[in-house]
């Protein structure tokens, strides 16, 4: 793993494969190797069947196909991390998904980006990043 690994939730894996200027903003960063982004196959399902849920089934998997073909992206499976998995759903009033993605962070001792502050995180954030032992960043503010 590489000094400048970061891991990336749900929602920025959303904008990469939609093709959003913050996901354009994104990709170059990685392409030129200013970050080594990390993921978890929990946050492929779920970027999966929301952007099914936007242009269907076919052109979803495509994207994400592309994404995985790519070979910048490091995804690791739910065995690593499972306890931090649990631990975060009880501490926090998070999503399974989100604490999915934090459990990596805390695994990798590496900051997380996430598209933005979501309304869940704004009571918690410093007791999370408190928690993981590294920085929450955000893409948008």
């Amino acid at each position: 793993m590489r000094e400048n690994a970061i891991v990336l939730d749900t929602s920025v894996l959303l904008e990469i494969l939609m093709r959003t200027p913050y996901g354009v903003k994104v990709i170059r960063s990685i392409y030129y190797g200013e970050y080594e982004p990390h993921t978890t196959y929990l946050n492929l399902a779920e970027s999966l069947y929301i952007l099914c849920r936007r242009l269907g089934y076919e052109e979803a998997w495509k994207r994400l196909e592309i994404l995985l073909d790519s070979g910048y992206f490091i995804v690791h499976d739910l065995s690593e991390i499972h306890r931090y998995i649990g631990e975060c759903k009880c501490r926090f009033p998070i999503s399974l998904a989100d604490c999915t993605s934090l459990s990596l962070a805390k695994l990798l001792n590496k900051p997380i980006l996430f598209f933005k502050v979501e309304e869940e995180f704004k009571g918690v954030l410093k007791e999370l990043e408190e928690w993981l032992g590294s920085r929450i960043l955000f893409l948008m503010k």
